[in-house]
């Protein structure tokens, strides 16, 4: 059956590339990831790795100095990260030595996100010129997910020239080369799985496909806002429970083995709850819990969660519409559309998250949608400016590696503060009424989608 599939999938993959144009766009896109993967980095690879380091070199996942916070994921990503490091070892003699010596801009650097944690171990291979061949080992393992990404997104279109567009489109999009090859996060990684739940509801199979979705959880968690919707479109009391402990199961195996671990189940970095207490954790739900920020008073001290609202109504029209049709589960994508889009504005979200809506924005700008250029180019505005407002600086930092200059860059609240002092008390509220419009925007788009897309499934209907 494994040998059907593979043979099932080459075929594909070779009539994929059976034209010059797709072949040209692959090798572009591979060359533009190969050339970012060596020059730039954003400390949270570098966090990750150095947690990584420890089991792969010494068999611990902490050291014996635990670095505040580096427990935000579960361990497949952590586990990932040490096999690949003891894969490499040949190619990365100084990895885990203290050879070189830290100065100038790139000290500068260190010294503002854990000089004295990473130091030692940085000044072995990252502050020497070693860390050009060793970023790019570091991400090397993105590029499998990430090719895998684009042929399964072409998979969940029938037309041609729609497929040529969407792989064109995922190639060449900016959020998935700064995140992955720029930054150096793994959310590519959790999409990969998420695609491949697609795929899997999209040909009928509930249960793998909540799995899948259960496996990008334990990578990331927000895969788990999807199943309560795949569960919803499965026919049949006991395929629900099936496909629901499919899905949970995986990510709560992945976090079982924290709690046996003597020196993870009483750290700060494990038990940790948001950011004020000293960041996020796997145990905190640090990120998970900017879903309660959006609230409204009611009064004595109680409050309605604004996004949960939100939820829920997807849930109830989720729920209306499996009873009314039988092909929902090929249209659970449009769902994870909207829980992401209606997210968004509602938190403090982080540029690489936009990773996550790259392919359900790619499905419905490739195809023929209601108003698909000029409301998302106003969308990816919005969204740029906050994160530039909230990240600053930050956002530009990933150069430093290979262009220190960019430390002297002024931080644009400073900026505003320096150029605009007047406007400067009052920045904040006009970044947050670009914030409401984003949310308005996020509503439109999601209210236009399904209305378009139910106009064309009744249309379908009569025409039968």
């Amino acid at each position: 059956m494994l040998v059907a599939k593979w043979r099932l999938f080459t075929k594909y993959v070779r009539s994929l590339f059976h034209t010059r144009e797709v072949i040209i766009i692959a090798l572009v896109g591979l060359g533009l990831r190969l050339l970012l993967m060596p020059l730039f980095v954003d400390p949270d690879l570098l966090i990750m790795q150095f947690s990584a380091h420890f089991l792969a070199y010494h068999g611990s996942l902490v050291g014996q100095t635990l670095y505040p916070d580096q427990l935000a994921y579960p361990l497949p990503i952590y586990l990932l990260m040490a096999a690949l490091q003891v894969l490499f070892k040949p190619l990365m003699p100084h990895f885990d030595t203290g050879i070189g010596i830290c100065n100038g801009a790139l000290l500068d650097w260190i010294g503002t996100w854990g000089r004295n944690y990473l130091l030692p171990w940085l000044s072995g291979w990252f502050c020497t010129s070693h860390r050009y061949l060793y970023l790019f080992l570091l991400k090397v393992h993105y590029l499998p997910f990430d090719f895998a990404s684009s042929f399964l997104i072409t998979r969940l279109v029938s037309n041609e020239q729609t497929r040529l567009r969407l792989f064109r489109f995922w190639m060449f999009n900016p959020i998935i080369l700064y995140a992955t090859y720029c930054w150096g996060q793994f959310d590519i990684i959790p999409v990969f799985f998420c695609l491949l739940s697609l795929y899997c509801a999209r040909r009928g199979n509930p249960i793998w496909a909540a799995l899948w979705l259960g496996i990008g959880a334990s990578f990331k968690g927000y895969p788990l806002l999807f199943l309560p919707f795949l569960v919803l479109f499965v026919q049949g009391f006991w395929k629900k429970i099936g496909a629901s402990l499919a899905g949970i199961l995986p990510y709560v195996i992945c976090i079982l083995p924290y709690f046996f671990i003597s020196a993870i189940d009483q750290s700060k970095a494990f038990l940790a709850t948001g950011v004020g207490a000293g960041g996020s954790s796997v145990l905190g739900f640090g990120h998970e819990l900017r879903l309660f920020d959006a609230l409204v008073g009611v009064g004595n001290g109680h409050v309605i969660y604004v996004y949960f609202v939100i939820y829920g109504i997807l849930l109830l029209h989720a729920y209306w519409r499996c009873r009314a049709e039988k092909e929902s589960l090929a249209r659970l994508w449009e769902y994870e559309f909207a829980v992401l889009m209606l997210m968004f504005p509602l938190i403090l979200f982080h540029p690489y998250w936009l990773v996550w809506l790259v392919p359900l924005v790619g499905l419905y700008w490739t195809s023929d949608r209601l108003g698909k250029y000029f409301p998302y180019g106003v969308w990816l505005f919005l969204c740029a400016i906050l994160v530039l407002w909230d990240f600053g600086s930050k956002i530009i930092l990933v150069l430093t590696p290979t262009f220190p200059q960019v430390l002297n860059l002024p931080d644009p609240q400073a900026l505003i503060s320096l150029l605009l002092p007047a406007f400067a008390s009052k920045a904040g509220m006009v970044i947050d009424v670009f914030r409401s419009w984003l949310f308005a925007m996020a509503i439109g788009l999601t209210w236009f989608a399904f209305k378009d897309l139910d106009l064309r499934f009744d249309n379908r209907i009569q025409s039968k």
